[in-house]
């Protein structure tokens, strides 16, 4: 991924491989393995990230409409400047839940692993999104996303990438029409690093008129 320059972020690239054994035990039930390599690279100063996890999960059909998974594991994370090699381990953590019915679709999940920020360096990343649409009659949808998440520096130390996000979006859509939707939405939106004393904070009303070619509005 590359950046403009005059901002305070840097060039990167990432490289992941991963691979998953899966066996099913029973009919609802499947057993998980998997393994992930990964590597990120900034640019600008040459320094490198190596992180390597393993998990155990297991997902299960609650019904024929509604599906679950955990899995929980343990990494190895290396990183390598010019000057200096450090190391740092850590647990790995992944909970999903969709549920797809004829009055209600909702997806998701709950994670904590590694990932890279645009300042360059790798994260500490506790992040909660789901994505949840319910039919409240035959022609009107509650519509509620949420993106919530938390970075923080490895090994517990402190860094410009550490920060708290929220993004919650609710609304209501009418098919006034068989492919025509009308849909009011609010959006809020937190943003919080912790170098900085001050947060921001905003607060938006929208009001879309879609033409599905099929279904839903794809942004719901």
């Amino acid at each position: 991924m590359l950046f403009r320059s005059g901002t305070d972020l840097e060039d990167f690239e990432t490289h992941v491989l991963t691979t998953q054994f899966s066996r099913t035990v029973r009919p609802t039930y499947d057993f998980d393995i998997t393994g992930r390599v990964a590597r990120f690279r900034n640019l600008d100063d040459r320094s490198e990230t190596d992180d390597v996890s393993i998990t155990l999960g297991v997902s299960h059909d609650f019904s024929e409409t509604t599906r679950g998974s955990i899995e929980v594991g343990y990494r190895e994370t290396e990183e390598t400047t010019d000057t200096e090699r450090g190391e740092d381990t850590g647990y790995v953590f992944l909970a999903r839940l969709t549920d797809r019915s004829e009055l209600a679709r909702f997806d998701g999940f709950l994670r904590h692993d590694l990932s890279p920020s645009g300042l360059g360096q790798p994260v500490q990343t506790t992040q909660f999104r789901m994505r949840w649409r319910k039919a409240i009659y035959r022609k009107l949808s509650f519509l509620l996303r949420t993106n919530i998440f938390r970075n923080e520096a490895l090994g517990g130390g402190s860094s410009s990438a550490d920060r708290r996000y929220a993004d919650i979006e609710s609304g209501l859509s009418w098919r006034w029409r068989p492919q025509w939707f009308l849909t009011g939405r609010y959006r809020y939106r937190y943003s919080k690093f912790d170098e900085d004393p001050e947060s921001t904070r905003s607060n938006a009303v929208f009001l879309d008129i879609t033409y599905a070619f099929y279904g839903s509005p794809a942004s719901y």
